[in-house]
């Protein structure tokens, strides 16, 4: 199937560090929503081809502060970033709209604009981050 045809992918990442700077990828994470297909990818050389070949296929990229974390940290780690992305954190961030009818957000973090939104009472969740730090990883 070609995927050209496809507008919008969702990435993310898990790393080890949140620091842009010198945060190793763990797992490569994405979602196609007109497909409801997932791609995740533990990170090694093989799979860095598979990254390329999937950002380079769709129109447009969707992160939250991928801008500031994940677009850094993929092109540090020799990933082009040669597409079209939107920041969901920026927007949430910046626009007025956001600002207007929510009156702010407490904190722009996935978890508290979902709070904030009434969308899950539960947010995003508490995540034990130390658990990206681990270098064994079971993915299917």
């Amino acid at each position: 199937r070609n995927r050209m045809t496809n507008d919008v992918l969702l990435v993310d990442l898990e790393t080890d560090s949140a620091d842009a700077s010198i945060a190793n990828i763990k797992v490569f994470g994405a979602y196609d929503p007109d497909t409801d297909e997932y791609f995740i990818y533990k990170w090694n050389d093989y799979h860095i081809a598979k990254v390329v070949e999937l950002l380079q296929s769709y129109k447009f990229i969707i992160t939250f502060n991928g801008g500031l974390y994940d677009l850094p940290v993929l092109k540090r780690h020799g990933i082009p970033i040669d597409f079209k992305y939107i920041d969901l954190y920026w927007i949430f961030k910046n626009t007025r709209t956001s600002l207007i009818r929510y009156g702010g957000f407490k904190n722009y973090s996935i978890k508290g604009i979902v709070c904030d939104l009434g969308l899950d009472e539960n947010g995003k969740g508490e995540i034990d981050y130390e658990i990206f730090k681990k270098s064994q990883w079971l993915i299917f």
